[in-house]
């Protein structure tokens, strides 16, 4: 039983997840996108809120509560 629950966490993971690439960063699991423009992009979490900002910021929506926001990465506050 125990292989199925970490299975099922990895293949839908319920808590707050952000993973940087470069030129990318990939937001899973938040509550609300905030602002958003092509300088700036705020995404809110139940613990908090991340506030990209760079250049160029287009943001594509994967799935429901997943992100992917690509451009010129200049900061990341948590």
């Amino acid at each position: 039983m125990e292989m199925l629950n970490r299975m099922r966490d990895f293949l839908l993971p319920e808590e707050f997840e952000v993973h940087m690439y470069h030129n990318k960063i990939h937001i899973m699991n938040f509550t609300t996108i905030g602002e958003i423009s092509s300088e700036k992009i705020i995404v809110r979490y139940q613990e908090g809120t991340i506030i990209i900002k760079g250049e160029n910021l287009v943001m594509s929506k994967l799935l429901h509560e997943e992100v992917l926001i690509r451009g010129v990465l200049k900061t990341v506050e948590f």
